[in-house]
């Protein structure tokens, strides 16, 4: 296989393509990385395709978990901590599977998705700490 096949290949494995048209800023949680075994070395640089998972935050959106290719570069890979590591994501608007991470941009801030019937605790705030909130097991076990 010639260089310019393997770059083809190695490039096409790529799915997290940060220039998705009109992709949603989101924050996203790295919750695994694992190595496909694929490099691409341009320079002195030797990234590595890697598969990511992603534990994906958008405005007023429930989270969940999606999947991307992305090259990174070792010292990238060595910085990843499971579980800690924020990011930011795109995702595109017409497929929230399709996501990309985009290195270069700080993880924002997101709304948190508003509760809904059947998903939300009952909880009271402690007059004494207006930011201490105690859960009402009795009104919980009764919205079941």
């Amino acid at each position: 296989m010639g260089l310019f096949s393997k770059l083809k290949e190695a490039t096409s494995l790529v799915s997290g393509n940060t220039d998705i048209p009109g992709a949603r800023l989101g924050r996203g949680i790295i919750t695994d990385v694992q190595l496909t075994g694929s490099s691409i070395t341009i320079g002195a640089i030797e990234q590595y395709v890697c598969r990511i998972t992603v534990e994906v935050a958008l405005d007023d959106t429930e989270r969940y978990t999606a999947v991307c290719k992305q090259k990174m570069p070792a010292w990238t890979i060595a910085q990843v901590q499971p579980g800690q590591t924020a990011v930011a994501v795109k995702v595109s608007p017409t497929d929230p599977q399709q996501v990309a991470i985009d290195w270069d941009t700080p993880a924002p801030t997101v709304r948190a998705a508003k509760p809904t019937a059947g998903n939300s605790v009952p909880a009271k705030v402690l007059p004494e700490d207006p930011n201490s909130v105690v859960i009402d097991f009795a009104a919980a076990l009764a919205a079941f």
